[in-house]
């Protein structure tokens, strides 16, 4: 116990390490210092000691506020789903309640009205078949389009000791 105690006196408050993840052929996006704006996105094609080559140009570290890593990609089926169902259903619904009721109107002298709908059976009947329809754009627009998954590239590393009333130890935190 005598030991641990010299110890955790004897380490430095803080100790912070960066872990850099980058390498060529990474693909990446960096902010830069002072922008709100992802500027450069693409591929590493170099890495020196002072500097990141992003698809050949080429930007300082002392200038990355903020460097993040791709990890795949991911495609958005179920959020095409969900608009398309949402919009077609709605869009449905406004078209067949906005038509209103059918009437029965009189055709070669007798009277036609085998279907007479209200407006608002026409907005839930319209609603979903509009919605099913929109439901199934919606998934193969979501299925096509991929997005870049991104964590940050660089992680921080901290070893902090500890004193509590009655313990004593070391926090580990990323």
């Amino acid at each position: 116990m005598l030991r641990a105690a010299i110890v955790l006196v004897a380490m430095p408050m803080v100790l912070v390490a960066q872990v850099a993840m980058v390498g060529i052929g990474s693909r990446v996006r960096i902010m830069v210092a002072g922008s709100n704006d992802w500027q450069p996105q693409g591929v590493v094609t170099r890495v020196t000691g002072d500097a990141i080559d992003v698809d050949s140009i080429a930007v300082s570290r002392s200038k990355i506020a903020q460097i993040e890593m791709s990890i795949g990609t991911e495609r958005h089926t179920l959020q095409g789903l969900g608009l398309g169902v949402i919009l077609g259903a709605g869009a449905g619904a406004v078209l067949g309640y906005s038509s209103g009721d059918d009437q029965c109107a009189p055709k070669s002298g007798e009277y036609s009205c085998f279907l007479l709908l209200t407006r608002r059976a026409k907005a839930v009947l319209l609603g979903g078949v509009m919605g099913v329809a929109g439901g199934l754009i919606g998934t193969i627009v979501g299925a096509s389009h991929k997005t870049d998954i991104w964590i940050p590239a660089t992680s921080r590393l901290a070893i902090r000791p500890f004193v509590g009333s009655s313990s004593a130890g070391l926090s580990l935190s990323f």
